[in-house]
């Protein structure tokens, strides 16, 4: 492990230790190796996109004869949801009419496997190749602190390997104890080998949203959303794509765009211009790269063209400032962008 003076964070230590000894390469995760500390620096880490967790998982329901056994990869936030839609597309007979589960359903991982992303690899090569002049914003990046506290989440990634339906194993029944899985089940609901039950009136709203609109012969009768027992039923999800899903491009470029704004304030358009972000800057990101587009071991930039990033940041700054007009919609009482951001940063997102 890296020797590191005592008074460095211990979360930022485990996340730079992890970054630097982890491989591009698949390796077993022994989940009771790990210290509190790891297993949040890790899922940190696949949180930001910067490490990929490859997961074997069984899906069962009570009092149904069928299982689902999966395999997939998994990055980003929010990826339990994703998993979901994938084992209700597979048996869709454990949804009613109104979309909502038949019965106690439960989701239990038994191998897990982690290696870093491209973007971990990148995000390494940053930290091990940064200066003075160049300092590496991995970890201010991986935990949302300072110029990337308002960051937007990685958008979750799920990569289905295999997916088949047997006959359930004997003796699996699920035990008597419910636990809820929230809405917004993170990462490391499915990587840990633990059990994640839900209970019929608990699946994920946006989950049984998409299989109303990509399957309703399967799901039944169309809804107009999911409802709890004893509740009336939600308004369906618009099918506007929400402002906050970003494109991994356009997301780089538009973070590449915060930091030349903040490195270079004198490449600024001034206020009122027409321009919002210039060729200078443009420019300047290709000679020094930045936390997005690192330089390559020979000081090559791995910046798109000019024509490719200029349309990554006018994508990035519609979707920010459609998220801003959604929020003052609902009423929120705090942007996720600064007030000043609103008129002097520009950001556009793209992502996959």
């Amino acid at each position: 492990m890296t020797s590191w003076p005592v008074h460095v964070d211990l979360l930022d230590r485990a996340i730079l230790d992890l970054l630097c000894s982890l491989r591009a390469t698949w390796r077993e995760h022994d989940a009771d190796a790990l210290t509190g500390t790891q297993h949040e620096a890790l899922r940190l880490l696949t949180e930001a996109g910067l490490v990929e967790r490859r997961v074997w998982l069984t899906a069962r329901m009570e009092d149904q004869p069928d299982e689902v056994d999966l395999t997939v990869v998994v990055s980003g936030e929010g990826v339990t949801p994703r998993i979901w839609e994938r084992v209700f597309r597979a048996v869709p007979q454990w949804l009613d009419a109104e979309g909502r589960t038949r019965a106690r359903v439960t989701l239990a991982a038994s191998r897990v496997q982690i290696r870093l992303s491209d973007q971990g690899e990148l995000a390494r090569h940053d930290y091990e190749h940064q200066s003075p002049s160049k300092p590496s914003a991995v970890v201010a990046f991986v935990r949302r602190m300072g110029f990337h506290a308002h960051r937007p989440p990685v958008s979750p990634t799920v990569r289905v390997e295999s997916c088949q339906v047997r006959a359930a194993a004997p003796g699996h029944a699920a035990p008597n104890a419910t636990i809820i899985a929230a809405a917004q089940a993170r990462t490391g609901d499915v990587t840990v080998n633990n059990v994640i039950q839900i209970d019929p009136a608990a699946v994920v709203a946006q989950v049984l949203a998409a299989l109303a609109q990509q399957a309703p012969a399967a799901a039944g009768p169309a809804a107009s959303g999911v409802s709890s027992p004893g509740t009336p039923p939600k308004p369906a999800a618009s099918p506007k794509p929400s402002p906050g899903v970003m494109p991994k491009p356009v997301r780089r470029a538009g973070e590449s765009f915060e930091w030349v704004c903040s490195e270079q304030p004198s490449l600024v358009p001034p206020e009122g211009s027409p321009e919002r972000y210039t060729r200078k800057q443009h420019d300047y990101i290709r000679e020094h790269g930045g936390p997005s587009y690192p330089l390559e071991g020979d000081q090559r930039s791995t910046v798109p063209s000019w024509d490719t990033r200029s349309r990554y940041v006018r994508e990035y700054l519609r979707l920010m400032e459609g998220r801003r007009r959604d929020s003052r919609r609902r009423g929120e009482s705090r942007s996720a962008v600064g007030p000043d951001d609103l008129d002097d940063r520009r950001d556009d997102p793209t992502g996959d």
